[in-house]
């Protein structure tokens, strides 16, 4: 597998100091960018789900947060899980 440009040179070299710091350092070059792929492909899934997020917004399609009524919801949840 081939790094395609400068830029994307320079993001590997981001992710093998990132997984440094974890101690999960890959045990080759091919495993190391094979992770690399995984973990860009798993940044456009997050952007383009947020894109959607950021358009229903500027549509006028989002409410407000309720905390309360989303702690509520959350502990009935956790609740009948443990039952």
């Amino acid at each position: 597998m081939a790094i395609n440009s400068s830029t994307e040179l320079g993001l590997f070299q981001e992710f093998l100091v990132l997984r440094s710091s974890d101690a999960n350092l890959p045990s080759s070059l091919d495993e190391a960018v094979e992770q690399f792929r995984s973990y860009q492909s798993e940044l456009i899934d997050l952007k383009a789900k947020l894109q959607i997020g950021l358009d229903q917004c500027n549509a006028g399609q989002t409410k407000p947060l309720d905390a309360t009524m989303l702690k509520q919801q959350l502990r009935e949840r956790l609740s009948s899980k443990q039952n």
